[in-house]
């Protein structure tokens, strides 16, 4: 019989073979994509953006001036962690050349301006890597009195535009032998106000800069002694933000545009009926060519800004998964004082929201599914809809500002589209439904620069 540590052994060298071969397919489709465009290798070396003039001369002790990653740690917790994760990485290599990290300890120019060293590091990097761990948010709590490096580091990063790739790191209990995951709620109680380092651009707030930084999308580290476990989705990513042929988005699976965008509740039965929707029709299309959020959206990019909004506008077909589970989020809130109040920031409200705007505009097509619930021998069809309970005020979003229609109406709306009843036993008795609709919607290429006109417009509006 195996013993527990060859069966981890080989359970890992599994896994690193699976990310191997995915990364491997990758890089081979961008090898295609660079043939295609008759690039030549000169300017494959160039593939980093333009940096200002007062970096172009700059480079790190080790003699290197653009760094692939920036590895930003605390060093008094996570230092070992950044260690690790460098050395994993800097085994790895892109275009044929070694993977570059930017390390403190490695890196740093002895004797030189540190201020000018620090922002150079992070400027001429390609993917700033943040260790977020519980120790690294301690110092936060005191940064509107207290200067923080690594808070600093972060807010030069998402000012430059510099994809950032949070590490979600656990907590390990030596004595136990046991990891405690990351608490994603721990930014709640950070200081609503500037950080008072005096490089510092004070565009945001200590809170809102982490909540920036908690909407990139990133990766759990949950054996911290285990640096396989990340290192192919930051070799992902790098291929992505690095790789100069791709001018338009692209999603995780290197797909431009999709026949299909699936907007689901991430719970139980919807989640599990639009994956199961979403393997159903690519079995009839063939090929990546269905957005399903949990493995379309980018690691290292804005959820919000560059995720969903982007798959959504480069799609035909917008599928609406409406379930009781779906619009429990949207019912009516009171305040103390007895007054309805707006509800807020409800993310799969704004699909839907973006989604009908377009509709409405003849940009997009939209299919909406009412899913009923099964119950054993029991099967009530989800087929009608009330006001009652249901809020009597706009939804209000802080990035995008739909409209002023209510929550009510504008769920009642969504009802008198054409769609179909389902329940999640007979959801693949759709795909002929939605092929049909598919075929008669607008092709990309006639409709996709007027949706960007579109999103532009609106972003404006919300400044």
């Amino acid at each position: 019989m195996e013993t527990t540590n060859e069966s981890k052994q080989n359970g890992t060298r599994q896994t690193k073979e699976v990310e191997i071969s995915q990364l491997q397919a990758e890089i081979n489709s961008i090898k295609s994509l660079v043939q295609d465009l008759n690039l030549n290798s000169s300017q494959l070396k160039n593939f980093y953006a333009p940096v200002s003039l007062e970096l172009k001369n700059w480079l790190c002790r080790r003699g290197i001036h653009h760094h692939d990653f920036h590895i930003s740690y605390r060093m008094s917790s996570d230092k070992p962690s950044a260690e690790r994760l460098t050395n994993a990485l800097e085994l790895e290599s892109i275009y044929g050349r070694p993977i570059h990290c930017f390390l403190q300890d490695k890196c740093m120019n002895a004797g030189s301006d540190w201020d000018y060293d620090f922002q150079a590091s992070v400027r001429s990097a390609r993917v700033c890597v943040v260790l977020v761990s519980e120790p690294m948010l301690e110092k936060m709590f005191l940064a509107a009195q207290v200067p923080d490096n690594v808070l600093l580091e972060i807010e030069l990063a998402l000012l430059n535009n510099i994809s950032v790739f949070p590490l979600f790191m656990a907590t390990e209990n030596p004595q136990e032998g046991i990891y405690k995951r990351f608490n994603m709620e721990s930014i709640n109680n950070l200081p609503d106000n500037f950080h008072c380092h005096e490089m510092s651009p004070k565009n945001f707030t200590v809170k809102k800069v982490m909540t920036k930084l908690f909407k990139q999308v990133g990766k759990e580290w949950i054996d911290l002694h285990n640096s396989e476990s990340v290192t192919g989705e930051l070799m992902r990513t790098l291929i992505r933000v690095a790789t100069p042929v791709i001018s338009l988005w692209r999603c995780r699976l290197n797909t431009e545009f999709h026949e299909f965008f699936i907007s689901y509740r991430a719970d139980g039965t919807d989640t599990v009926a639009a994956r199961y929707l979403a393997l159903s029709l690519e079995s009839e299309l063939g090929g990546h060519r269905v957005f399903l959020d949990r493995r379309c959206i980018n690691t290292g990019e804005n959820w919000l800004d560059d995720g969903f909004v982007q798959g959504l506008i480069s799609t035909r077909v917008v599928i609406l998964f409406i379930s009781d589970s779906a619009l429990k989020g949207m019912k009516k809130k009171i305040s103390g004082t007895g007054q309805e109040i707006s509800i807020k920031n409800n993310n799969l409200l704004l699909e839907w929201q973006i989604a009908y705007a377009l509709h409405k505009q003849g940009l997009i097509s939209v299919f909406p599914i009412f899913l009923g619930v099964e119950n054993g021998v029991t099967m009530d069809r989800f087929d009608s809809f009330s006001c009652d309970g249901f809020s009597n005020v706009p939804h209000h979003h802080d990035r995008f500002p739909i409209g002023d229609q209510n929550v009510c109406d504008f769920i009642a709306d969504l009802f008198r589209l054409d769609g179909r009843h389902s329940f999640l036993s007979t959801i693949d008795e759709l795909v002929p439904s939605l092929m049909y609709t598919m075929n008669r919607s607008k092709l990309w290429k006639d409709v996709h620069a007027s949706r960007i006109d579109w999103l532009q417009a609106v972003k404006s509006d919300s400044k």
